[in-house]
């Protein structure tokens, strides 16, 4: 149509967007809402709330702190700073194993 009308949704302040999530028309989604991954959205969705699958649906407002966007929650450590943290303590442990040598001239 090349009418001048709104065809895009409004994202307030705080929206989160699951990976994949499609968000379609001239709708608003309120300020801190949440939009699972897949989700399809085709209608307004409340400040805080959060929506899942398809259609869109409401399954938790503020008063419930269950979403952790991309999957991730403080119960859960990041693998890769698991792995870095262990390459640290590997390579102090090295260190403490080579210093004794390091004052004995034996060209280590």
């Amino acid at each position: 149509s090349l009418a001048k009308t709104k065809r895009h949704p409004t994202l307030e302040n705080e929206v989160i967007i699951g990976a994949g999530a499609r968000v379609l028309g001239p709708i608003t989604l309120g300020k801190g809402a949440h939009v699972g991954a897949n989700a399809v959205v085709v209608k307004d969705v409340r400040s805080g709330s959060t929506v899942v699958g398809i259609p869109a649906r409401e399954v938790a407002d503020s008063s419930q702190d269950s979403f952790t966007a991309y999957g991730m929650s403080s119960e859960f450590s990041d693998p890769l700073q698991q792995e870095l943290e262990r390459l640290k303590r590997h390579i102090e442990s090295m260190e403490q194993r080579l210093k004794p040598n390091e004052g004995s001239g034996s060209g280590i």
